[in-house]
């Protein structure tokens, strides 16, 4: 599990009345956003867990946490602390997800899994709303993975069997994301070559609309020179001016 900064959590608990009545399970939840590039700006990530004792009066606990996946992270999973409750026999256990970049949401996936136990065996079935990151060309959508009580790791679109109340069932959730294919360098500025005004450096790094690439400059004074001969990936000699960055 990777490290994120952490913003509000907000958890709640409503104690169902007759709680003792019955078998009972005790889930054990988190919610893991996965990212499959290094990002080049800052995620933000909103989610919600409840649950909610279908065989006892309903909803028996919530919590909000939202963090941040900082620019330049690491790919992985950044999880929520685990959130847990207590259902008799069966009910539901809620997963809300939204996946943010400068405010502007990216993806979101709001659902729950039915919950059936009794504590040593206990049954998790997401509904996956046709989301399914293991039918998904780019492996996005969502899965649950959880150890089960003979210690198998289980990841699956549908049921797990078997989860003992102590093992974490967790909802693995891999965003689509846009990817602007400048990751935040400037352009690449003909006219402020053409006008002197440029500035290029010794590896500094810009976007070449005219390919969607990225460069970095080697020869400073090549950089900021005639772009018919060194504007980056099209200029005629640019290879003597500027690197591929990948």
């Amino acid at each position: 599990m990777k490290r994120a900064t952490l913003g509000l959590i907000t958890v709640s608990i409503l104690l169902s009345a007759g709680a003792n009545a019955g078998l009972k399970g005790h889930p054990k939840q988190q919610i893991c956003v996965n990212i499959t590039d290094s990002p080049y700006e800052n995620i933000s990530v909103e989610t919600r867990q409840y649950i909610n004792d279908t065989g006892n009066g309903g909803m028996e606990g919530s919590s909000n946490q939202d963090f941040t996946i900082l620019a330049g992270s690491e790919p992985g999973e950044y999880c929520t602390s685990t959130f847990s409750g207590t259902i008799t026999r069966s009910g539901q256990v809620g997963a809300e997800i939204k996946v943010k970049k400068n405010g502007v949401v990216q993806d979101q996936f709001n659902s729950y899994s039915y919950f059936d136990g009794d504590g040593g065996s206990n049954n998790w079935d997401i509904y996956e709303q046709s989301r399914c990151s293991f039918n998904s060309d780019d492996g996005t959508g969502v899965h649950l993975r959880a150890t089960d009580k003979n210690g198998s790791l289980k990841k699956s679109c549908s049921m797990v069997k078997n989860i003992p109340d102590e093992n974490i069932a967790k909802v693995i959730f891999t965003p689509v994301l846009d990817q602007n294919p400048d990751q935040g360098y400037p352009h690449y500025d003909e006219e402020a070559v053409i006008s002197g005004t440029s500035n290029y450096e010794h590896n500094d790094i810009v976007f070449q609309e005219a390919d969607e690439n990225l460069y970095q400059c080697k020869e400073s004074n090549w950089c900021n020179d005639n772009p018919n001969y060194y504007s980056p990936g099209t200029g005629s000699n640019w290879e003597e001016a500027w690197n591929r960055y990948n």
